[in-house]
């Protein structure tokens, strides 16, 4: 338990999957390091609750992954339904675990591994000295008046909410780049065996999901992605419900739901956007960087690849023996991190440009069930088997457009050559 005034080697701030991933690699290799979050574990998270397969590498690194796989729902892919009706089944490993279990088990591993996970405790701002972060002040139940924590490195999970980010003086773009909306359901309907991805045409580049997480019971959102501006409004209730009581899928999948509670929403952000990644002393990691996909919003294995990231970034920060030396390893963090994900988050920024147009989703997906080499792109791009930025990119989209034109073309041309 920490003191009012404490001093560790590092403080990592949040206990999500960014913040407990770090932890984790910290204190395996032997390192003090103190995990704080404002909540009280278990506790409820918005979020689809699906892990695919970035996040599958990124646990079984950590340890994990058995104990996951014991607990979790284990699904055959996704099924994508564009606006004019299409369905398209992509294969690939999924697992659904509510986050409220994901993030304890994490937790749990992280006290395992040697560290000091304290909780019910709010982080008010840096502790700072010559404008370098060297921990953290803030406040929590069982201490009396302010807490402080010096840390020769500080690494800042806090998620998507603005407020922190910048009170420690690293945000640069206020708005979420999209809010989501989410909420239980028990279903009758026992034949869900993919995450289903709807993308109703009045909620793009948004779409609603459907992803069952065992026992009769599915998690069911919608998610708005708002652009740079954010300036559309969005009622996300209202999206929710018509979603459940208009949309055909909804009809099909969910005619007898029984809501187990009210949806709860939060902000997201996307594409490794709208925050420094560090300054002298400190890294951020998770959603706190924008480490959740753009135009799908999924975020658990970024977070977590993130925050190993951070952590051994932090690792290797430790050995130097000066601030300055700490700082200039310290400063690798963002290029480490571009090398690791940038392509996929790269593809995924395109994906969400042409995902707003209902003629591209609804052409992409014909294209997909017309070609198998079109769908098994898709897949290659979920499991990061290839590289995405080439695979969507707006030259494939017209090819994808105008293959059956060339087709056409080469088997008039071949008719032609033969008759002649």
């Amino acid at each position: 338990m920490a003191n009012a005034r404490d001093r560790t080697e590092v403080t990592v701030v949040g206990a999500g999957p960014a913040g407990a991933a770090a932890a984790i690699v910290l204190a395996r290799a032997g390192v003090d390091v103190v995990m704080l979050d404002r909540a009280r574990f278990p506790r409820e998270k918005v979020c689809g609750d699906g892990l695919i397969p970035d996040a599958f590498a990124a646990l079984t690194r950590l340890g994990v992954i058995d104990q996951v796989r014991a607990e979790a729902c284990t699904l055959a892919g996704a099924r994508f339904v564009a606006p004019g009706g299409a369905d398209v089944d992509v294969a690939f490993d999924v697992l659904t675990l509510p986050r409220r279990r994901l993030d304890q088990l994490l937790v749990e591993a992280a006290r395992s591994a040697g560290a000091r996970a304290l909780e019910g405790v709010t982080v008010e701002g840096p502790l700072e000295r010559s404008g370098r972060v060297v921990g953290v002040r803030g406040h929590g139940t069982g201490h009396t008046g302010a807490l402080e924590i010096e840390s020769r490195v500080t690494i800042l999970a806090t998620g998507a909410a603005s407020r922190i980010l910048e009170t420690f003086r690293v945000l640069r773009w206020r708005r979420p780049h999209a809010l989501a909306l989410r909420g239980y359901f028990r279903t009758m309907n026992a034949g869900l065996e993919s995450i289903i991805f709807s993308y109703e045409r009045r909620l793009l580049p948004g779409y609603a999901w459907v992803f069952p997480v065992g026992d009769g019971v599915a998690n069911v959102g919608v998610i708005r992605f708002l652009g740079r501006r954010g300036a559309r409004r969005v009622n996300l209730q209202d999206d929710l419900r018509r979603f459940l009581s208009e949309s055909p899928v909804a009809r099909q999948l969910l005619a007898v739901a029984e809501p187990l509670g009210p949806a709860k929403g939060a902000p997201v952000r996307t594409g490794l956007r709208g925050s420094r990644w560090w300054r002298p002393g400190l890294l951020l990691a998770g959603e706190a960087v924008g480490a959740s996909y753009a135009a799908s919003g999924e975020g658990i294995g970024k977070a977590l690849e993130t925050g190993c990231e951070a952590g051994r970034v932090a690792l290797e920060a430790l050995a130097a023996e000066t601030p300055a030396e700490i700082d200039r390893i310290l400063a690798d963090y963002p290029g480490r991190i571009r090398e690791r994900c940038g392509d996929i988050h790269r593809a995924y920024r395109v994906a969400e440009r042409w995902v707003r147009f209902p003629q591209v989703v609804d052409l992409v997906a014909r294209r997909a069930n017309a070609d198998r080499r079109v769908r098994e792109a898709l897949e290659a791009v979920v499991r990061e088997q290839a590289e995405a930025s080439r695979v969507v990119s707006f030259p494939n989209l017209v090819r994808l457009a105008l293959a059956p034109i060339f087709a056409s073309a080469d088997r008039a041309a071949s008719r032609g050559a033969s008759a002649a």
